[in-house]
């Protein structure tokens, strides 16, 4: 029958097969299953962020006389990172939520990282749309961008930051988009 010596081999063989087939279902458990892609910040377009709005009754210097402060949109999808982790809709490991943002700019202006809360939940598979403050009222009362309510207008760009868990198992995820933003005392409407 068998010799022996052949029946390590054998066992060698076998725990070789076994290796050959479990291991192309295993992924790093600590890499995210979802890649967050942000599809759109204010439709693609750029923002020009009023510094200064005259109110319903367009008169300088009356009681609704406001700030603005700009919400845009922002549209996140959320893609599986491997189709072979089998990912699915209200499974474990399907929904990466988007707890925070950043603002970090450069261009005409130095100003400092704006960071903000949010709540974007992004099921796998999915679009979301949400929306994000890029320049907060506060920024347009300080220098540099105080005085642009007599007249000029600065360029930022806009790095925005996304900040997600993903559910279950708590790993930590992040993206980036970019959007021009142009600061000036437009014309009220």
């Amino acid at each position: 029958m068998f010799r022996a010596c052949a029946v390590p081999w054998i066992a060698s063989l076998v725990s070789i097969i076994c290796v050959m087939l479990i291991l192309p279902g295993c992924s790093n458990q600590s890499a995210p299953r979802s890649t967050i892609v942000v599809e759109s910040v204010n439709n693609n377009g750029f923002l020009n962020s009023d510094v200064y709005s005259l109110g319903a009754d367009e008169q300088m210097g009356t009681a609704d006389d406001n700030i603005p402060e700009e919400a845009v949109p922002i549209i996140v999808r959320n893609d599986p990172q491997d189709a072979s982790l089998n990912v699915h809709p209200n499974g474990a490991f399907s929904t990466v939520t988007i707890e925070r943002y950043e603002v970090r700019y450069s261009g005409d202006a130095d100003l400092p990282t704006f960071s903000a809360a949010t709540h974007l939940v992004v099921p796998t598979g999915s679009t979301v749309t949400g929306s994000l403050v890029l320049l907060p009222a506060s920024y347009k009362i300080a220098p540099p961008l105080d005085v642009l309510v007599n007249g000029g207008e600065i360029h930022l760009n806009a790095d925005v930051v996304l900040f997600g868990v993903e559910a279950d198992s708590d790993t930590r995820t992040t993206t980036h988009a970019s959007i021009s933003i142009n600061v000036a005392n437009w014309a009220d409407k």
